[in-house]
């Protein structure tokens, strides 16, 4: 019994610690001292989410700064078509009022007239382009509270002639920290043919399309493009879209367009 102490009391003074197990078997007693440290499992959980909380930081910033660069280079193009059209729309103004002061309206240049008024058409044009883009892009970047995950943003239809249509569909990831989305969509087209109605899916309108299942592949946004002819005696009403992602939160979201053609 006094041995049994003697070998106790030290192993009570280390910090680690210790159990004591005395294994009684063939009238033998043995004693085992085994050591444990519970501070070991909580250091690496400490550790491991600090890792994980550090990567969701640098994400975060990266994106940050990618949408503050984009947003920046749009209002710098829009800031300088904002002083050409004010410098051009002086110099216009400032051409009318010298001939009406001088009555010489006559010797005007008619074409270089018109050359300046349709200078300022397209630099207005360009303009309201820019802030469609800026629009757009801050509708990429910093989507609302209310607006998470998969989303159809927009779907564009342009008559190129020859029976041919152009379409435009983009396809954004709404979301504060984005991630890479993986899935498909599939695009149909609805009408009425001999005064019933069909759906034609885009894959045999279109020779470039191969599967009802377009595959999507994207962080922020995908855009997809093409053209596809409509059957003859086919009038169509509506273009079904329908957007799948895949992983861990699935999600399927569908949006339906009206038939508005933009003529090229």
């Amino acid at each position: 019994m006094n041995r049994l102490g003697l070998i106790i009391s030290p192993l009570c003074l280390s910090r680690k610690q210790t159990d004591i197990v005395v294994n009684k078997k063939n009238s033998d007693e043995r004693l085992i001292v085994v050591t444990r440290r519970p501070g070991q499992r909580r250091k690496l959980i400490v550790a491991a989410a600090l890792v994980l909380l550090f990567i969701a930081m640098l994400f975060y910033y990266i994106g940050f700064v990618a949408s503050l660069r984009i947003q920046g280079e749009a209002r710098e193009q829009n800031l300088i078509l904002r002083q050409e059209l004010s410098e051009l729309k002086l110099s216009y103004s400032e051409s009318r009022r010298e001939a009406a002061q001088a009555q010489v309206a006559s010797r005007i240049d008619k074409k270089a007239t018109e050359q300046v008024r349709q200078l300022i058409l397209e630099l207005e044009q360009q303009l309201s382009e820019q802030k469609e883009e800026i629009t757009f892009y801050k509708g990429l970047m910093a989507p609302s509270e209310k607006e998470k995950g998969l989303g159809i943003r927009s779907w564009e239809l342009e008559y190129s002639g020859d029976g041919r249509y152009e379409y435009r569909l983009t396809v954004q990831q709404l979301a504060a920290v984005h991630r890479l989305v993986k899935g498909y969509v599939s695009i149909n087209v609805v009408g009425m043919q001999n005064g019933e109605q069909q759906v034609h899916s885009l894959r045999n309108l279109s020779q470039q399309v191969k599967d009802e299942k377009i595959k999507l592949r994207f962080k922020y946004f995908q855009m997809l493009s093409g053209e596809f002819n409509l059957p003859a005696g086919f009038k169509a009403q509506r273009v079904d879209i329908v957007a799948h992602s895949s992983g861990k939160k699935p999600q399927t979201v569908e949006r339906s367009f009206d038939w508005l053609v933009q003529e090229n």
